[in-house]
């Protein structure tokens, strides 16, 4: 299915609404980025020109991801079947940036006494 791409400022302002920003995601979240986006494509707002093709077509598919259009296209059947076991709201916790900084800090301090213990 195509779908129209996203050209003007207000067009990408309306994405900008659906996408929040998570606080606890910080440098990683996908909402920062598509206002990095916005930002780069629109530099004066309003006024901006036309965004380009290959910026309107990213456009075009975040605004595909903010209105569920794939999963409306391909629903799940099994809501809370996971391949992992683990909960959604589990999930939202590992996966903040304070949780990647402290599994990564654990990760280096396994390595190294991995190193240091095999010589």
């Amino acid at each position: 299915m195509a779908h129209k791409s996203v050209r003007t400022y207000a067009e990408a302002l309306k994405l900008v609404e659906k996408w929040p920003k998570d606080p606890t995601k910080t440098g990683s979240d996908l909402g920062e980025h598509l206002r990095t986006l916005v930002k780069a494509a629109f530099p004066t707002g309003p006024t901006s020109p036309r965004a380009n093709d290959h910026t309107a077509r990213q456009l075009a598919f975040y605004r595909q991801l903010a209105e569920n259009t794939f999963e409306q296209a391909n629903p799940r059947l099994f809501r809370q079947a996971t391949f992992t076991k683990v909960s959604e709201a589990d999930l939202r916790d590992i996966t903040t940036v304070g949780n990647f900084e402290k599994i990564s800090a654990t990760l280096s301090a396994q390595k190294l006494w991995q190193r240091i213990s095999w010589k």
